[in-house]
């Protein structure tokens, strides 16, 4: 999709430095779809690094329609309609598509509300499992 475009990345590597996460968000024109992608890797074997990406579309009622093609948490949010499809970013994304089919979409103004909307699905990601106990609250290290 070559009309698609780049909203937000970051790297982020590991306090010690053993480990880099780099991660990019692209959206349709229309801000209907965004695609996020992310690639992690060891710096003692960078050539073995892991890729994921996954596809999301919001609603009307404000709920998201997430489609990965890696495993994921299930967290009790109601709000977060997330699936798991194996294959290439192609095949991943029709089966997206095939979910998102009749629902009522809702796509962002701008790309500062896509930006909010996404921000706001991974703070109450995060929140939810720090709930469940897989991690601590997170905190910023100088």
């Amino acid at each position: 999709h070559p009309d698609w475009f780049f909203l937000s990345g970051e790297r982020l590597p590991s306090p010690s430095g053993e480990v880099t996460v780099e991660s990019a968000t692209l959206t349709a024109p229309d801000l209907a779809h965004s695609a996020f992608i992310t690639h992690a890797w060891a710096a003692m074997r960078p050539e073995q690094g892991v890729t994921q990406f996954s596809f999301g579309t919001w609603l009307t009622d404000g709920s998201l329609i997430r489609t990965n093609d890696h495993p994921f948490i299930e967290l009790s949010n109601p709000r977060v309609h997330e699936a798991r499809t194996k294959g290439a970013p192609e095949r991943v994304f029709l089966a997206h598509l095939q979910r998102c089919a009749g629902q009522p979409l809702s796509p962002a103004r701008d790309s500062e509300e896509l930006h909010a909307r996404i921000l706001q699905a991974n703070e109450e990601s995060d929140r939810l499992t720090t709930e469940m106990g897989l991690h601590s609250e997170a905190r910023e290290v100088a």
